[in-house]
């Protein structure tokens, strides 16, 4: 193991005070250079600088070594600076350019540096550092995890569901809060109650404060933690009171002047400028302006990034061929079935494989048993979480940064609302956001659905919240595909997927569609990896209408095409795609052909649904089509099972749907 500036590192006091001073003097005047070129009109957007913090940084930064992982947040430049990252990167990358760090993606806030991180969303960057610390303990190495975070932090939900989850399991993680005494613009005294320390020693994890003004002093505190952490593999919190003498961003600073002047003259620049020789301070002085001028130099030669918005990469689901995920042998009966001997087989090959969720281990098995008899035969690799939505994801997502193939349960889809901060704003931006540089091999798995009598807040389709992501691919299987190999496919994807699982379905029988036929229809299918289907009656001869739909309404699409075939002689096709976003428009306008009477079939409420973008969508692509929607009514998902029935729809509603966008008269029937 070594240490990440080890060739800097020295244990002399006079040679600490010149090393600190230089590297803090350039942080400090870098991010000034930020400033002034702000004022100059010369960047956009936003800046958080770290000024008056610096000595934070710089002092972690020398204890870590190349195998840990550092997640900063919003306020990084100094964490990268010190972790060794390029200047030239980082400037390029705020100033938007070609060179920077993720090609002007990311800018000031996110950015991406061999195993160094940061993201700009307060909280959730905690949850995916414990996340990569369950990765480390899991390789069984003596890597850990250090995450920076606020006193403004400490308002989000997330914090304390992972705090819990680090000591329940002894994760080897760091935290370090440093406290400078204001949430943006907000006091601290105004925002927290309690203590920090009472926060941390309430999940059982040990806590030290102290404070950033000598930054010898604080190396040897910071040292000790790591040791803590890398030797007890054992969470470890430290708070450091500091205090930041510029504005929270570029902006107006509205906090007492006679207090900003008095924390000025507790500066670590101005302790460590008093113990080091005039002209060595000089030297060291000219040097960094050297570096600085250099620095702006160079950044007049910048190019602007390509036109070239990477979404290609976005939508890789509708793109990637099979012949480039592995294969699976497994067979089964049911729904539910097809994903458990699914996880079976994959839990078997991917020895990187895990799986986190609520109540998923035997004799349990999860709250449908997709996942039972797999703690059992895969003992240490299914880890079974507090209620904690949010905290699962963000662990999931920690993890994959580190190569884990990562499933996690949420265990009814209407609580993807608790973790959907992490799925937005985490899990599919960093791919893209990091410039490829990263990748996420994650499936949040859920039961979606109603139909069951469970009531308003255990039986919404979520999905349609979720289909709109840049970067998130939605699966929806229904009977007729195979759900377990989708499963399959999905955790080999390399990016976020969210895999509903109509919980209508569980237990019904797989309906095979043998030598592309079922009944009397004949299927097709585009042989995607996430494949669209095609029922036909006829393939000679173009159909009346065609119904789109997905999940637990393609059954009764099925059904209601047969039975209007039969009794009316109306020809229906039915189109079931399996992939939700990005929609295979391309598969879908194929079946279509040239009939242009669509009707969409959804479990979710009609107001602005999958079927309104389907249709939309198909009309931008192929010209004008008469149309309707179906899909459950606008409320939510009553109780009563005679109020359930009446908000869905039935086969005999499918029907009537398809007559009335012909103008069937149905009074003369």
């Amino acid at each position: 193991m070594h240490l990440l500036n080890e060739k800097k590192r020295t244990k002399n006091t006079k040679d600490l005070d010149k090393e600190f001073y230089s590297k803090i003097l350039f942080i400090r005047r870098f991010e000034e250079t930020l400033l002034e070129l702000f004022s100059d009109g010369q960047l956009s957007g936003t800046v958080h600088t770290c000024i008056g913090q610096e000595a934070i940084a710089v002092a972690a930064m020398r204890n870590v070594l190349e195998g840990d992982t550092v997640f900063s947040s919003h306020r990084c430049h100094g964490h990268y600076l010190a972790y060794g990252g390029e200047p030239l990167a980082l400037l390029a990358e705020i100033m938007g350019c070609h060179e920077g760090l993720n090609c002007g993606r990311g800018g000031s806030q996110h950015i991406a540096y061999k195993n160094f991180y940061s993201n700009g969303i307060q909280g959730g960057i905690v949850g995916n550092a414990v996340g990569i610390a369950l990765a480390e303990k899991l390789k069984d190495e003596d890597n850990i995890a250090i995450v920076f975070l606020g006193d403004g932090t400490l308002g989000e939900g997330i914090v304390y569901e992972v705090l819990n989850i680090s000591s329940l399991w002894s994760l080897p993680i760091l935290f370090l809060l440093e406290n400078n005494l204001y949430a943006q613009s907000t006091p601290c005294e105004k925002t927290l109650s309690g203590t920090i320390r009472g926060r941390a020693e309430a999940f059982g994890i040990n806590y030290n404060e102290t404070d950033s003004r000598d930054p010898v002093i604080l190396d040897k505190v910071i040292c000790d933690c790591v040791n803590y952490v890398r030797t007890n593999k054992k969470p470890f919190f430290q708070t450091i009171d500091t205090y930041r003498f510029a504005a929270h961003s570029k902006g107006d600073d509205f906090r007492d002047k006679n207090e900003i002047e008095k924390y000025k003259r507790k500066d670590s620049l101005s302790l460590l400028s008093n113990r080091i020789n005039p002209d060595v301070r000089q030297i060291i002085e000219k040097s960094v302006e050297d570096e600085i001028s250099e620095l702006l130099k160079k950044s007049k030669q910048l190019t602007k990034p390509k036109k070239d918005l990477g979404i290609k990469q976005l939508e890789k689901a509708i793109h990637i061929k099979s012949k480039n995920l592995p294969s699976l042998s497994f067979t089964a009966e049911t729904y539910v079935g097809s994903l458990n001997k699914a996880l079976h087989a994959m839990m078997a090959i991917e020895k990187n494989m895990i799986i986190i969720g609520e109540d998923i281990v035997d004799p349990y098995g999860g709250a449908f048993r997709v996942t039972k008899g797999l703690s059992t035969a895969f003992a240490g690799r299914v880890f079974a979480s507090p209620i904690s939505e949010a905290g699962i994801v963000a662990l999931a997502v920690g993890a994959s940064l580190k190569g884990y193939k990562v499933i996690a349960e949420i265990m009814f889809g209407d609580f993807l609302t608790l973790a959907s901060d992490q799925i937005v704003n985490h899990a599919s931006k960093y791919n893209w956001m990091y410039d490829n540089k990263v990748t996420t091999p994650l499936v949040v798995r859920t039961a979606m659905g109603g139909r069951r009598g469970y009531g308003p807040t255990h039986s919404q389709n979520m999905e349609k919240m979720l289909l709109g992501i840049p970067g998130l691919t939605v699966i929806c299987p229904s009977l007729f595909h195979n759900p377990g190999m989708l499963l399959h496919y999905s955790v080999n994807l390399g990016s976020p997927v969210l895999f509903v699982e109509p919980k209508e379905l569980y237990s019904k029988k797989l309906l095979d569609c043998q030598d592309g036929k079922f009944n009397w229809f004949n299927v097709q299918s585009d042989n995607a990896v996430y494949p669209t289907l095609n029922f036909t009656l006829n393939l000679n001869q173009s159909p009346d209408v065609v119904l789109i739909a997905y999940g637990a309404s393609s059954q009764m699409a099925v059904e209601a095409a047969e039975n209007l075939f039969r009794d009316e002689e109306i020809l229906c096709n039915v189109i079931i795609p399996s992939l939700l976003a990005p929609s295979p428009m391309q598969a879908i306008a194929s079946f279509l052909g040239n009939c242009r009477n669509v009707i969409t079939i959804e479990e979710n409420t009609k107001r602005n649904g999958w079927g309104s973008e389907i249709i939309a969508s198909l009309s931008e692509t192929i010209g004008q089509i008469n149309s309707k929607r179906i899909a459950a009514q606008d409320c939510p998902v009553p109780a009563s099972k005679t109020l359930e029935e009446y908000m869905y729809y039935d086969v005999y509603d499918i029907e009537k749907s398809v007559k009335q966008l012909l103008g069937y008269d149905e009074s003369n029937n």
